[in-house]
């Protein structure tokens, strides 16, 4: 028998309802083996937040299906309208002079095409968030 799922793929809120990403009652089983459950959490906007856990543990896992890439096998996973989450696999292939910053532009090619002034913003954004809190303000020229 087959259980019926409460899965909304990335369902899509208004701005007005939550600011932020949620996500309620996850669970991933591959097979009959669980991969994890019951998973609840929140992402504030301006949230630092690190995955961490042993090889296996389903850090990857939870990436994709924040991302729309994978379905879990129940849960619900909220995100604004006006949110994008780009994903850069764990393994890729990359060429030796790929930077950073083009590979996150692949990552959202699907979603706005970058000119200058949008690269130059990734730039400095990256740089205030690798910074951290309280640190001075820094243009990220060098990244």
């Amino acid at each position: 028998m087959q259980k019926k799922s409460n899965f909304a793929p990335n369902r899509r809120l208004r701005r007005k309802e939550i600011q932020m990403i949620s996500v309620e009652g996850l669970k991933v089983e591959f097979g009959v083996k669980p991969l994890f459950s019951d998973v609840s959490f929140v992402i504030n906007e301006r949230d630092r937040i690190a995955l961490v856990g042993k090889n296996g543990a389903g850090k990857s896992t939870m990436l994709k299906i924040l991302c729309g890439m994978q379905k879990p096998t129940d849960g619900v996973v909220a995100v604004p309208n006006d949110t994008t989450i780009g994903y850069l696999p764990q393994v890729m292939k990359l060429q030796d002079d790929t930077t950073v910053i083009d590979e996150t532009r692949k990552a959202f090619s699907s979603v706005t095409k970058t000119g200058s002034a949008g690269l130059e913003n990734i730039r400095r954004s990256y740089a205030r968030w690798a910074a951290g809190p309280g640190a001075p303000h820094t243009e990220g020229r060098d990244l």
